[in-house]
């Protein structure tokens, strides 16, 4: 359809006869050896005031290093997220560290009990009381850290 068209509108009418001009100057305006000079000109110019400025540079540096007010900063990327890992790690050692302790005392009252329990009967409901309270204790203290 497209053809059709352009055949019965211009038939003459090339396309690649009228791009191959334009193409030929576009690609001469960006290949010239004018354009390459430039920017070869250019090149060599900062590479020479490179080259100029860098004992006066490396002079000043060493200065600064001598006199001690040399001062370097690092950042890290992503320190949030090192810092959040780092909370976590805490918190998660400082819990089991809790209940370690927690553990601990209620195998102290129920080996304490144990051991006291021939002694008599009120001793034996004293530590079945204590027992019981430092049960309620550990768990208040295991619902509160979770």
């Amino acid at each position: 359809m497209k053809n059709l068209i352009r055949s019965l509108v211009f038939p003459e009418l090339s396309i690649i006869e009228v791009a191959e001009p334009i193409a030929r100057k576009l690609m001469y305006k960006t290949l010239s050896p004018e354009k390459l000079r430039k920017e070869l000109l250019s090149g060599v110019v900062d590479y020479g005031n490179l080259i100029r400025e860098f004992p006066i540079f490396m002079l000043n540096f060493l200065r600064k290093m001598e006199d001690d007010e040399f001062a370097m900063q690092f950042r890290l990327k992503d320190i949030e997220h090192i810092e959040k890992c780092i909370n976590r790690i805490f918190n998660r050692v400082s819990f089991s560290i809790v209940l370690v302790a927690v553990s601990i005392i209620i195998a102290g009252i129920i080996v304490g009990s144990g051991m006291s329990a021939h002694t008599g009967i009120e001793i034996y409901f004293l530590n079945l009381t204590v027992l019981r309270i430092g049960l309620i204790i550990a768990a208040i203290i295991i619902i509160g850290l979770v």
